[in-house]
């Protein structure tokens, strides 16, 4: 019997042995090109590793992050965060990794004229770099021309004329600084240029090419995705044409956008489908928000090819969610995972267009209002909806209708005279709403975007839903509570003229069921 006991203590740390090495291959098998940040205004643009993250969206401070895999040890260190799964707030465990910095790990900058003056550092280069990191560096010539395989950007065929540039470190930082034109951009690490990326960071630096006429500046990479060319694995452009077999994804594509950045390993010529799609999309977005600006980061999309491998790369990097999920944003990582064959599992308004531009619109709200959990749920999942419904005619992006569900909500209306839930929760809530709820979300927006306005409307400040909608927005991108936001904005008109609450809410029930029976087909 003894002999047994060696056998029965080892057997449980081999298979947790087996777990973990599965657990680090899967990660590995599904991991994630470097992201892009993208400063239009600043004129610069640079790439970074995918588990570095950022606390405000609209800084250009990068964190470095460690992510585990998951273990009984990690698991109980690991932290809970929130995910968006089909537009509902989920809470997973994240696998730990390294505690956060106080500082940023990585801090980008672009200064004007009046900016590097206010420094006092007078024009050299290295003298502005101790004072942007507020260190004493060891300086050198950093030759912005020298191209290779990872700086094809640096062709003197493509790149910007008289660039001057220099890099420095000590023991504690790193950074680098380029005068282009009447500016000077850099980044600013922690640690020396041999410390984690810091060295593969700084040449990944680009100084974008300005646009013409009101085109925004634009990137290397941007540009071949223009002439229909794809990045694969090893950072060479690839055409996109012929007919080519999804791949595994670690050898897959990816292509950036003047907004996305998109990874797929489906086929080059559908991941140039999935980017006109997007930027078509981006405009429906901008043309209901409206946004004033947007984060310096690149949208993340992974397009990933069958239901199968979707699962196993949402469990890969720590979200094992539901069979039934088409797709999924995580705002944690500012990135959405769909896959390409759901039109299989969920019929025509189950494909990945409808899902991508579901998740896009949460992903679009997250990101341009720098956070979403003061967005109420209403909102977030009727625009949701309301761009699921649409769809791209040409270069434009047309909205529809979502009839199944309408059709849905209109029987339940006819069966119990109310709604679903009485219209004024819905003003402070923000977690999850039950499935009929999606066509009833949907038709409280389109109400307030579009119920309101008279015919011919130009949407201009006034008595115009849409006008009082962006406002709204800006309120919401303000970080203002979403349910002050929207008594502001939308209540306080309708109290006066009703004399009370109670009365502009019954005011409002009516005319919103009025709307759906009359307006939503």
């Amino acid at each position: 019997m003894s002999c047994l006991h060696p056998v029965f203590l080892l057997r449980p740390v081999f298979l947790l042995c087996f777990a973990l090495l599965t657990l680090l291959s899967a990660a590995d098998e599904w991991a994630m090109r470097w992201r892009v940040y993208h400063d239009v205004v600043g004129g610069v643009s640079f790439r970074y590793p995918y588990d570095y993250y950022t606390r405000d969206q609209y800084k250009g401070e990068l964190f470095r992050r460690t992510r585990l895999p998951q273990s009984s040890s990690a698991e109980a260190e690991g932290e809970v965060q929130v995910i968006e799964v089909d537009g509902k707030l989920v809470r997973v465990r994240m696998t730990a990794g390294d505690a956060p910095r106080s500082g940023p790990d990585v801090r980008a900058f672009s200064l004007t004229t009046a900016q590097v003056a206010d420094l006092g550092a007078g024009a050299d280069l290295g003298a502005i770099g101790d004072a942007v990191s507020k260190q004493k560096l060891t300086w050198k010539a950093f030759e912005y021309y020298a191209e290779s395989a990872t700086r094809p950007f640096a062709s003197k065929k493509w790149a910007i004329k008289d660039i001057t540039a220099m890099i420095g470190e000590n023991e504690s930082t790193c950074a680098v600084v380029v005068k282009h034109g009447d500016r000077h951009s850099g980044l600013v690490l922690t640690g020396g240029l041999s410390a984690a990326d810091n060295q593969a960071i700084i040449d990944t630096l680009e100084i974008l090419q300005p646009g013409k006429g009101k085109n925004p500046p634009t990137n290397w990479r941007e540009a071949q995705g223009k002439a229909g060319k794809v990045m694969d694995a090893a950072g060479k452009t690839v055409g996109s044409g012929g007919k080519v077999p999804p791949v595994a994804w670690k050898n897959g594509w990816d292509i950036e956008t003047a907004h996305y950045h998109i990874t797929s390993h489906v086929s080059p010529a559908r991941l140039l489908q999935h980017a006109q799609y997007l930027e078509i999309l981006y405009k429906g977005y901008a043309g209901i928000y409206e946004p004033e600006s947007v984060p310096p980061y690149k949208f993340e999309i992974h397009i990933i090819n069958t239901h199968p491998e979707f699962m196993e790369a949402s469990a890969a990097h720590g979200f094992p969610v539901p069979e039934s999920v088409g797709g999924f944003f995580v705002p944690s990582l500012q990135s959405i995972f769909v896959y390409e064959d759901s039109v299989k599992w969920g019929g025509d308004d189950f494909s990945v267009e409808h899902v991508t531009a579901h998740e896009c619109s949460h992903q679009f709200l997250h990101m341009t209002c720098n956070g979403s959990r003061h967005v109420p749920t209403w909102l977030n999942e009727g625009l949701a909806v309301y761009f699921e419904a649409g769809v791209v005619k040409g270069s434009q992006f047309v909205a529809g209708v979502p009839k199944g569900r309408i059709d849905y909500l209109k029987q339940i209306y006819e069966r119990n005279r109310t709604t679903i839930a009485p219209v004024d929760e819905y003003l402070s809530h923000y977690g999850h709403i039950a499935a009929a709820q999606y066509g009833e979300v949907y038709a409280m927006t389109h109400f307030w975007l579009f119920g309101t306005c008279k015919d011919g409307c130009k949407h201009k400040p006034g008595d115009c839903g849409l006008a009082h909608f962006r406002d709204y927005w800006k309120r919401l991108k303000a970080g203002e509570d979403g349910t002050k936001a929207f008594d502001a904005t939308f209540m306080e008109g309708m109290i006066k003229a009703k004399g009370s609450r109670e009365a502009a809410i019954a005011a409002w029930q009516q005319a919103y069921f009025d709307y759906v029976k009359r307006a939503l087909r």
